[in-house]
């Protein structure tokens, strides 16, 4: 277990790294998809327990696929991984049901 100290460094970076995806995903280039998605891993890397950032990464990962640039069932594999990750830490987080709903 973390100090609560590293613990909220962590989640903090954590969340700048969230947002940063989120506003590189915007563009939705190849290269900003591909970025984005390097950066909400970071996320997830650096706190564990981080639902928005377990969430984003499916939500990228279907992006990917429906632009063509990942293959529907990778992107369906890596969504489902990531929603299942977000689900398990908040049985109640509305972006990852909804994500996952969308999935199936």
């Amino acid at each position: 277990e973390s100090p609560p100290r590293a613990r909220s460094a962590a989640s903090t970076a954590s969340q700048e790294c969230v947002v940063a995806a989120r506003e590189i995903a915007g563009r939705r280039t190849l290269r900003d998809m591909v970025s984005a998605s390097l950066a909400v891993r970071r996320a997830a890397r650096l706190d564990h327990a981080n639902v928005e950032a377990w969430t984003l990464i499916g939500q990228i990962a279907i992006l990917r696929v429906n632009r063509g640039q990942i293959a529907r069932f990778v992107g369906e594999v890596r969504a489902r991984r990531a929603v299942s990750q977000a689900l398990a830490l908040d049985p109640r987080a509305a972006g990852a049901m909804g994500l996952a709903g969308w999935i199936e």
